[in-house]
C-alpha cells in the first residue's frame, strides 16, 4: 500500500476496509479475512473522509480540493458518479443515512445535506469551525460533527435538520465514533499539552498565572481554561466542569 494512509471504512457487504491514500488520490481496497490489498481506484483529487452504504457498498469520499463527492463501487471498484450538490466547499467528514437516501457533508462551517438519487440540495445547518469527522446515530437520528475548532461536538436532528445543541469537548478533538446500541459518543482526544490554570483572586496569583502561562508557552503548553476559585469554596466542581470541557489534561492551581 503507498506510504500516507489517511482515513479508513467498513464496507459490511463485500467485507472490506476502505483505506483513503490522499498523496496517491486513491482507494485502497483491504481484504479483512486476507489481510491484503484487493484492488485500488483512481480518484479526481485528494480525498478526505468517507461514508458507506452498507447495503449497496457505494463509498462515498470527501475530494476536499476539488469541492465534491466521488461515488465509488466497492464491487467493480470504478468511480460511478461525482456529486456537487449544495455548492459544498473543501468536504471534510461525511455521514450517510440509508433510510432517507442524504449524504451529510461537512464543509466550511456548515453542514450541508444532499439528497443522492437527485444530487439535489436540501439545505445546510450551521456548525462549529474545524469540524473533520462526522456520524450518524441511526437509533437517536442524532448527526454529530466533531468541530477541532470550536472544541465541541455539534449535533443535528438528521430528520428534521434541526440542530439539538453542542457538547464540549476539548482543542483539536477532531475523530469521533457513535455506538447506536448504547448511543455512547466516542472522541479521540491528542495528548497536546493542554492545562488549565485554577487560581485565587488574591494579587499573588494573579501575578503569578500570567507568569505561568508564559512558562507553559515556553515548553510548548497551551492552557486552555483560566479558573477562579475563593480561598474558603468547599466545592469547585463548577470550574473543573469547566476545565473537563475545554479539554484540559492537568490543572495547574496557584494560590492558597
Amino acid at each position: 500500500m503507498p506510504a500516507g494512509p489517511d482515513a479508513i471504512a467498513y464496507d459490511p457487504l463485500h467485507d472490506v476496509v476502505v483505506v483513503a491514500l490522499p498523496a496517491a488520490h486513491r482507494l485502497a481496497f483491504v481484504d479483512r479475512s486476507l489481510r491484503r490489498v484487493v484492488g485500488t481506484v483512481s480518484l479526481p483529487g485528494t480525498p478526505e473522509l468517507m461514508a458507506v452504504d452498507a447495503g449497496t457498498g457505494q463509498v462515498f469520499t470527501a475530494i476536499n480540493d476539488r469541492d465534491q463527492i466521488a461515488v465509488v463501487d466497492d464491487s467493480s471498484q470504478q468511480v460511478t458518479t461525482v456529486l456537487r450538490g449544495c455548492a459544498i466547499k473543501a468536504p471534510t467528514g461525511l455521514a450517510y443515512d440509508s433510510d432517507q437516501n442524504r449524504l451529510f457533508v461537512a464543509d466550511h462551517l456548515v453542514m450541508s445535506v444532499i439528497d443522492v438519487l437527485l444530487d439535489r440540495c436540501l439545505g445546510s445547518v450551521d456548525i462549529g469551525s474545524g469540524t473533520d469527522q462526522v456520524a450518524l446515530n441511526p437509533h437517536t437520528h442524532h448527526l454529530l460533527a466533531a468541530n477541532a475548532g470550536s472544541r465541541n461536538i455539534s449535533v443535528i436532528d438528521s430528520v428534521s435538520l434541526k440542530p439539538v445543541g453542542v457538547a464540549g469537548t476539548g482543542p483539536r478533538a477532531g475523530s469521533l465514533a457513535v455506538d447506536p446500541s448504547t448511543d455512547r459518543v466516542y472522541v479521540a482526544l491528542p495528548l497536546s499539552g493542554s492545562i488549565a490554570i485554577l487560581h485565587d483572586p488574591t494579587p499573588y496569583a494573579l501575578l503569578t498565572k500570567d507568569i505561568g502561562a508564559k512558562i507553559a508557552a515556553d515548553f510548548g503548553l497551551e492552557v486552555v481554561a483560566t479558573e477562579t476559585y475563593k480561598p474558603d469554596d468547599a466545592d469547585m466542581s463548577v470550574q473543573i466542569g469547566r476545565i473537563n470541557a475545554a479539554g484540559a489534561g492537568a490543572i495547574v492551581k496557584m494560590g492558597q
